[in-house]
C-alpha cells in the first residue's frame, strides 16, 4: 500500500504539514521492512503518537519513549521534509475490532483518542453506547495547512485507506466500531442541531468551531501550533472548538489571525431551526445576515484583538422561511406586496442589512441607489419571505 505525502516546513515555527496516518499492515514495526521511506527525506521527519493522559505528543525518535509499532486500529502524527511516498509492505489488515474510548470525568480533553483507518478501503465508525444507541461525538481531522485540526460532530465518520483521526468519548463504556448496527435504537443525538463555523483561507478550510443546540459533547481547542490562525468560542477561562448553547441570544467568536491576509468567515448548519442568525464585526461594525450570506470576507492582521466577532440568534421552532415572490420593481422603486404588519430587511451580498423598516400592507419603497443583486426579508412574526431583486 502506497501513501503519498506532500513535504512541508514542519521544522520552523509555523508547523505546517503534519497530517494523520495509520498503517494498513497488521503488527507494523517502525524503522522496519515493514514500511520503507518513513524514516526518509531530504530535510528529516517527525512521527508522534498520542498520549492522552498527558495531553501530550510522544516522539517515535526519542529513545526513552520506549516507541516500536505501528497498532493496529491507532492513528499517529506524521510530517516529512521530503515529498514522500509511505510504502507499507506486509500482511493488510482485514478488520478492525471495537475499540473502548477512554472518558476523564476531570478532564474531557484527556478523552480523545487518536484512532485510525488501517484498512485499505475507506470505512466509517460508528460510536455507540453500552445500550448500543448511536452517539454524536466530535471528530477531529488535520486542516488542508496541516497546522490544525477541523472538528466534526455526528455519530459516524468515514476515514479515508490509512487516515488517522481523533474521537472524543463522553460517556463511560463507549465503543467505536466499524459495525453499522442499523436495527440499534436511535436517540435524539442523531437530530443533533449545530452551526459550524469555519475559516477559510484562499479556498481552503484551515480551523474551525461549532456551536451546539443540543446535548452534544463540548470540547476544548486543541492546538497542533498555537500560532495558527484559529477561531474558537470562549467561555471563562477557557477556549472551546465545540461549545454547547445554553439559552444564549449571542455568543463572542474569538478570532486569530497569523498572518495579514484575507479571510472569510462561512457557516454551515445542521438541523438548526433559526429566523435570525447574524455575525457582527466588532471592529467594523459590519452586520452580515448569515441566513441570507453565510459568508463573510475580511482582512485580517495579527494585531487584531481575539474578540472580533460574536454570533447573534434567535432559535425559533415555529419559523417557517419561503422563497415565496412578494416584491417587483416598478417606475424606479420596489413595490411589496404584503398582507398585515411586517419588517423587510435589505440585504447586500457580502450579507449587509443595507435597510430595515415596518411595512404595513402593500408598500412602496425607493430603490437601492448602488446597482446589483440584493435579497429581500420580509418578516411576520414567525413567517418569514426571502427573494432576490436585481437593481439596474
Amino acid at each position: 500500500m502506497k501513501k503519498t505525502i506532500t513535504g512541508c516546513t514542519y521544522e520552523n515555527t509555523n508547523n505546517a504539514g503534519y497530517r494523520l496516518i495509520a498503517s494498513p499492515i497488521n503488527g507494523a514495526i517502525y524503522n522496519n521492512t515493514a514500511h520503507t521511506n518513513l524514516t526518509g527525506g531530504a530535510v528529516g521527519y517527525d512521527l508522534y503518537a498520542y498520549d492522552a493522559a498527558s495531553k501530550s505528543w510522544l516522539n517515535f525518535k526519542d529513545d526513552g519513549n520506549g516507541l516500536s509499532t505501528l497498532n493496529a486500529g491507532q492513528g499517529y502524527l506524521y510530517a516529512n521534509g521530503s515529498d514522500m511516498d509511505l510504502l507499507f509492505m506486509g500482511a493488510l489488515n482485514t478488520s478492525i475490532g471495537d475499540k473502548d474510548l477512554p472518558y476523564d470525568t476531570d478532564n474531557t480533553l484527556k478523552s480523545l483518542y487518536l484512532a485510525g483507518n488501517t484498512l485499505s478501503h475507506n470505512e466509517t465508525f460508528y460510536v455507540y453506547d453500552d445500550v448500543l444507541e448511536k452517539q454524536t461525538v466530535n471528530f477531529l481531522t488535520i486542516n488542508t495547512t496541516g497546522d490544525g485540526f477541523i472538528t466534526t460532530s455526528a455519530n459516524s465518520f468515514t476515514a479515508k485507506a490509512m487516515q488517522g483521526f481523533f474521537v472524543q468519548s463522553n460517556g463511560t463504556d463507549w465503543t467505536l466500531s466499524t459495525t453499522n448496527l442499523s436495527k440499534s435504537r436511535e436517540n435524539n443525538n442523531d437530530k443533533a442541531s449545530m452551526l459550524n463555523i469555519m475559516i477559510v483561507n484562499n479556498g481552503d478550510v484551515i480551523d474551525n468551531a461549532i456551536v451546539s443546540f443540543c446535548n452534544a459533547p463540548v470540547l476544548n481547542k486543541f492546538y497542533l501550533n498555537e500560532n495558527s490562525t484559529h477561531v474558537y468560542i470562549p467561555k471563562g477561562n477557557e477556549d472551546y472548538a465545540v461549545v454547547l448553547c445554553e439559552g444564549e441570544s449571542q455568543m463572542p467568536v474569538n478570532f486569530k489571525a497569523a498572518t495579514d491576509g484575507t479571510y472569510t468567515i462561512s457557516v454551515e448548519t445542521e438541523n438548526l431551526d433559526v429566523n435570525y442568525l447574524h455575525l457582527i464585526d466588532n471592529k467594523t461594525g459590519m452586520d452580515v445576515d448569515l441566513l441570507a450570506t453565510p459568508s463573510y470576507t475580511f482582512e485580517g492582521k495579527r494585531t487584531d484583538y481575539a474578540s472580533r466577532f460574536r454570533l447573534v440568534f434567535d432559535a425559533n421552532a415555529g419559523n417557517n422561511e419561503t422563497n415565496e415572490e412578494f416584491a417587483f420593481i416598478s417606475d424606479g422603486d420596489i413595490v411589496i406586496t404584503n398582507n398585515g404588519e411586517a419588517t423587510l430587511q435589505v440585504i447586500d451580498m457580502l450579507g449587509r442589512i443595507v435597510s430595515s423598516q415596518t411595512v404595513n400592507g402593500n408598500a412602496s419603497i425607493d430603490k437601492m441607489n448602488a446597482n446589483g443583486v440584493y435579497v429581500l426579508r420580509l418578516i411576520n412574526g414567525n413567517n418569514v419571505k426571502t427573494q432576490k431583486i436585481v437593481v439596474k
